[in-house]
């Protein structure tokens, strides 16, 4: 998804600092960048990592100088019940990636990102506003960045700096295991969602819903939360 994303905006002539762990990937898209009008900036970096994410963006600021739009796209993610000890070290895990992640690169963009009135984009997901069944520790991690972001973006409104959660159903990413796959229903093509992020970025959204099952799982679970449950359950329950 990140790298789908990278590659749309080096070919529309933006500077990218494409910022993850994986140094063949970032290799990879640093080749990708040269038959392109854009710059790329690779840099190796585990956002779950603070001081990591600090000489990240200072390297970015040297390089760049400003910082127009952030998105936060890192995220792993676990189906399983909540069910015993290691559910608890699950959870921190993917806190660690999903929600600290996303604070550690936001407040580091945070003072750029008021000079320039930017954007803070977060990838989310359905599991960030509605109960999934068997993603306990996916779903409190998205649920987490829902609250943090949404209240932030009171605060940065005086500021014009746009803050947007974009909520996309399951995207055919190789982010999932061979069962995890088989949990998940209705998928979405990274094309497909990254160019509905970026008009999305283009117009402002605060809340961008891609996809039926996204859009259903919203408003159903919005205005009739126990109808929304009763569906959820029956399509998941026997999946573990």
């Amino acid at each position: 998804m990140g790298r789908n994303l990278a590659e749309k905006l080096l070919n529309y002539s933006a500077n990218v600092a494409a910022i993850g762990r994986n140094k063949t990937a970032l290799a990879e898209l640093e080749a990708f960048a040269q038959n392109t009008p854009g710059k790329v900036l690779p840099l190796q970096c585990d956002v779950s990592e603070y001081e990591q994410c600090k000489s990240a963006f200072e390297e970015i600021d040297r390089e760049f100088g400003k910082i127009d739009a952030l998105i936060n796209n890192a995220g792993i993610t676990n189906i399983a019940k909540f069910q015993s000890e290691n559910s608890v070290e699950m959870t921190r895990n993917l806190f660690q990636i999903n929600f600290f992640g996303a604070l550690n690169c936001t407040s580091l963009a945070y003072s750029h990102l008021l000079k320039s009135k930017g954007s803070i984009v977060n990838i989310s997901s359905v599991a960030g506003y509605s109960p999934l069944m068997g993603r306990t520790a996916y779903s409190a991690s998205k649920h987490a960045m829902h609250g943090f972001f949404d209240t932030l973006r009171s605060e940065l409104k005086e500021h014009d700096v746009h803050v947007m959660m974009a909520c996309p159903t399951f995207i055919q990413t190789g982010i999932r295991t061979e069962t995890e796959q088989k949990v998940q229903g209705e998928t979405l093509t990274p094309d497909y969602v990254s160019d509905r992020i970026l008009k999305g970025i283009q117009k402002r959204k605060r809340l961008l819903l891609i996809g039926k099952t996204a859009t259903f799982a919203y408003w159903v679970n919005k205005l009739f939360p126990k109808t929304y449950e009763k569906i959820m359950i029956r399509n998941q329950k026997d999946k573990f």
